[in-house]
């Protein structure tokens, strides 16, 4: 089976996909389009090419904040969930602890676990807010 030779638009793609990725890892502007100038290609030319690829860079840096913010708010809830069903199931096996024994440790693992998924939410989304 023969390969097929990429089309125009394709070996584009690729460049663009390749330039956002240095972009991504610190490449300079000024290098990737003289890079490009070298290679043969008419400055204004590289210079368009590597600045759309720097907005592609910033549209994928936002898209992966806002998902982070979204799990961390998520985490959150969950885990005020887990602590306000952990306090008041607590609260009502106190109240009936002739029924259910001695100190209820079940209930008081739920609040820590509620407590910490919470606070690691918490941090999560602080820092993505920055």
């Amino acid at each position: 089976m023969a390969s097929e030779t990429p089309t125009a638009q394709q070996s584009l793609q690729h460049l663009s996909e390749s330039l956002t990725r240095q972009i991504s890892k610190g490449a300079s502007q000024e290098m990737l389009i003289q890079e490009l100038v070298s290679q043969g290609w008419p400055e204004a030319s590289a210079k368009r090419l590597v600045v759309n690829a720097v907005r592609a860079a910033n549209k994928h840096r936002r898209i992966g904040s806002e998902a982070r913010a979204t799990r961390a708010r998520t985490r959150i809830i969950r885990g005020l969930l887990w602590l306000v069903a952990g306090i008041g199931i607590l609260l009502v096996a106190l109240d009936v602890r002739h029924l259910t024994g001695d100190f209820p440790l079940l209930y008081v693992g739920a609040i820590v676990v509620g407590f910490f998924d919470f606070f690691i939410g918490l941090m999560n989304w602080l820092e993505e807010q920055e």
